[in-house]
């Protein structure tokens, strides 16, 4: 069978196995099915030949005109084994989750795409080929079997009525985000939003219950570059609440070279990742004639660029006293003033050598990306927050309906009689959409409190290397965004800092209150060796001792957080930390634990107790591998966002000016084919629960139709209703349905954004769960009405998302 025959079965046989599973045959697997179900049996996936291929495409070069045939001819093997694997599956259990037909479709698309670039030999396919996101070739997470001494205390108790089937849309969960992050090209804050949203789920479920490590790992590492690179196009100057093509415009208008490359690298980006080929083209072509030669992508940040990346981030006196803190530590070493026994030397000259600044500054740039520490680590809001709508020129992720002001504002109307147009106008009754920025206003409330933290550094001997330079970075990055709350004026919460390393016994205390106390602690915290053994249980009690001391001292302290970094197996016995945390009271105190290269099974076990309770806690285990990428560069994706090219002159803006033009009028036209879709569908359908997707939703919400937005909000989500009627005994469906709508509520909740935009956003979440829940939109609206008291509480909780005070 020729190639292009044998991908056209393969595709019908995935559209089979997705659409219509009940006709899919596989009638050895069939006759066993008792067998193969009672024990579990899952098909067993792989995509390592086309990963080779993927690797393959990025190292071919202009000129290049043969290859292996084999290379190819492998992968297509791979996904016609992957599909055998997901059919039998789907007769084993009698149904594919959606998760994985969408996979299967993943695999097939980007085998297509990858044999096109290499048979056109095109160098723009090439590129966007082999800039494939990683996260699109991963299976879908599934649970694997518990280790003997691992405990998921989340996870424990009676399975619920069909528990695989609640597990699989949790789990999916994960990846619609990231579809959703690379879905979101125009604004950088929303593309933030559902990354932290999706790295929130993962870690939450990977404590919740023993998943596939490759597969977390995998996710948690995109996500964490994904947040870097975002991080470095702000550092660049781009702003995220402001739409990346408006602001290449106005970067081109006024010279700004460094914004202009960076926001047309965020451009081409999304687009690549979309393997949308016609903005890329486009924004390859401005992005060559910007940087005056071919584009390449970067495996590791060069060392000119991170150190640029750190005075950018973090300020040049931080950037500076890590490299004092480091010719310190060199001096001392030289001048035999430390401690360190002579047997250890030659260790702390490797980890001090040149370069150690620039890896830890590499180090500190990804942990933004690699940790979920700003949201359990930051302090108590004590300022009254008010957002106040303020009409604005450029564009934004909010849209708002105002009288139209003059004959400009036409354009943008909401016209229902061309007739009436200037009597409306005068009489100030035409209305006309307007991007909208919510303004921030600020007052101070009268009561103030306050938070204290402490970081547990583990300054074990077996820490010496990527994982101490990780440890170290971490506080690195704290102290330095504490730096910014002591320097900000209106701050109003007493933020107290505190960090101790320790070994077999705790080390001194160091209080950080003040800027001066943040800059010398980032100075003392590089550049010094520390050995010794690991006493986890000693440190956690004195430092519960400690936070006791603080409230002693500050009767209005309202929480407490312990952050342990350790890559200890040390024992610990919780009974003994409980004990301590009960002796603080009504404190809050949470105890959150990052493990590097290592697990310490006990603390993942007391983290998911505190997270079972409701308590605010994390785990994160960060492997070596991942580690040793961090400090090495390994942190980004795409392109350099530092290159040098010729002089921004006349013909080249003229030239740039035409690109960014085409790309506009493209936007135009898909934004108006998408709004004419959505009133095609609005005007043929009856039932919009049946027709209407997401996507309609969101559109809805740019161009703020605000009462079509609201229809379908309450038709999604009507009121809770808590009427006394006798509920059917089959609640699968009802277990489905209230699982879909609380992750619709935590999604959305983690998400953020104008309530209009969270409504779009909750439909969007809801439309994309229900499949891989199993439920039509039409089953979902009867369970709405047969089990009305199950699904109130997450209908609630929804209502109060989309609505905050």
């Amino acid at each position: 069978m020729k190639r292009d025959e044998r991908l056209a079965e393969l595709e019908r046989r995935i559209e089979q196995v997705v659409l219509d599973p009940s006709s899919v045959r596989a009638p050895f697997t069939r006759l066993v099915r008792p067998i193969l179900k009672g024990i579990g049996w899952r098909g067993k996936t792989d995509t390592r030949a086309l990963e080779r291929l993927l690797a393959f495409i990025g190292a071919v070069r202009d000129g290049d005109d043969a290859w292996p045939d084999k290379i190819i001819e492998y992968a297509v093997d791979e996904l016609e084994d992957n599909l055998v694997a997901v059919e039998r599956a789907c007769v084993v259990n009698g149904r594919v989750g959606t998760a994985r037909g969408a996979w299967l479709r993943r695999m097939f698309e980007l085998v297509v795409h990858a044999i096109q670039a290499l048979d056109k030999g095109d160098r723009t396919l090439r590129r966007m080929v082999a800039a494939t996101d990683p996260t699109r070739i991963l299976p879908p997470l599934a649970v694997r079997e518990a280790k003997p001494d691992e405990a998921h205390p989340e996870a424990e108790g009676e399975p619920r009525l069909d528990h695989a089937r609640l597990v699989e849309l949790q789990l999916s969960a994960v990846d619609h985000l990231l579809d959703l992050a690379r879905d979101e090209r125009a604004f950088l804050a929303r593309r933030r939003r559902l990354l932290e949203a999706a790295r929130q789920v993962l870690l939450e479920s990977s404590a919740a219950m023993p998943l596939d490590e490759g597969g977390v790992e995998a996710r948690r590492s995109a996500i964490a570059r994904e947040i870097v690179r975002i991080d470095r196009l702000e550092a660049e100057g781009l702003s995220p609440t402001v739409g990346l093509l408006h602001q290449a415009r106005s970067a081109l208008d006024r010279g700004e070279r460094r914004k202009l490359w960076a926001s047309l690298t965020a451009l081409d980006g999304s687009a690549s990742d979309a393997f949308d080929e016609l903005v890329v083209r486009r924004t390859e072509r401005a992005l060559v004639a910007l940087g005056g030669g071919p584009l390449a992508l970067q495996d590791e940040i060069h060392e000119r660029e991170i150190e640029a990346s750190g005075r950018d981030t973090f300020g040049e006196r931080v950037v500076e006293r890590v490299r004092e803190g480091y010719r310190r530590g060199r001096r001392d070493l030289d001048l035999d003033l430390t401690e360190i026994p002579a047997q250890y030397h030659a260790k702390a000259r490797e980890y001090l050598a040149s370069g150690a600044e620039t890896a830890t500054l590499s180090a500190a740039l990804s942990v933004d990306g690699a940790f979920e520490v700003g949201g359990v680590l930051s302090p108590l809001r004590v300022l009254e927050l008010e957002l106040r709508p303020r009409v604005v020129a450029f564009p934004t992720p909010d849209l708002q309906l105002v009288p139209a002001r003059s004959v400009e504002d036409v354009a943008t109307a909401v016209i229902s009689d061309p007739r009436t147009i200037l009597l409306e106008l005068a009489t100030g009754r035409l209305l006309t959409r307007k991007y909208v920025e919510q303004e921030r206003v600020e007052r101070v409330r009268t009561r103030m409190v306050s938070e204290v933290r402490v970081y547990l550094l583990d300054g074990s001997t077996s820490m010496i290397g990527d994982r101490a330079r990780t440890r170290d970075a971490l506080l690195i990055a704290e102290l330095s965004t504490l730096l910014q709350r002591f320097e900000n004026a209106r701050r109003g919460t007493r933020v107290t800092l505190f960090y101790r390393y320790f070994d077999l016994e705790p080390g001194p205390i160091v209080r950080v209150a003040d800027p001066k106390g943040a800059l010398d602690a980032i100075q003392d915290v590089v550049g010094l060796i520390r050995i010794g053994g690991t006493n986890i249980q000693a440190a956690l009690l004195s430092s519960l001792a400690q936070i006791a001391e603080a409230r002693a001292q500050d009767p209005d302290l309202a929480r407490a957080q312990i952050v342990l970094v350790t890559d200890g197996a040390a024992p610990v016995n919780e009974a003994d930390i409980a004990k301590a945390r009960e002796a603080l009271g009504d404190l809050a105190v949470g105890i959150s634990v990052i493990a590097l290269g290592e697990e310490n099974e006990a603390l993942r076990a007391m983290v998911a107790r505190q997270r079972a309770a409701g308590e605010r806690a994390f785990y994160h285990f960060v492997p070596d591998d991942a580690l040793h990428d961090m400090a090495r560069g390994r942190i980004d994706r795409g392109l350099s966002l530092r290159v040098s090219g010729p002089e921004l002159g006349a013909r080249l803006q003229e030239e740039l000016r035409g690109l960014l033009d085409e790309l506009a009028d493209l936007e135009r036209a898909r934004d108006l084919e998408s709004i004419e879709r959505t009133e095609a569908e609005l005007r043929a359908s009856s039932d919009m629960l049946v027709t209407l997707d997401g996507e309609g939703a969101r559109r809805e919400a740019m161009v703020r139709d605000v009462r079509a937005i609201e229809r379908r909000y309450a038709r999604w989500f009507p009121p809770a209703s808590r009427e006394e009627l006798e509920e059917p005994d089959d609640r699968s469906d009802a277990d489905a349905v209230f699982a879909v709508l609380t992750a619709v509520a935590e999604i959305v909740s983690v998400v953020g954004g104008a309530p209009l935009a969270r409504r779009a956003e909750a439909i969007e979440v809801l439309e994309r769960l229900l499949p891989d829940a199993g439920i039509s939109p039409a089953r979902y609206r009867r369970v709405l009405d047969e089990f009305p008291r199950t699904v109130a509480p997450a209908l609630d909780a929804i209502h109060a998302v989309v609505s905050p005070r």
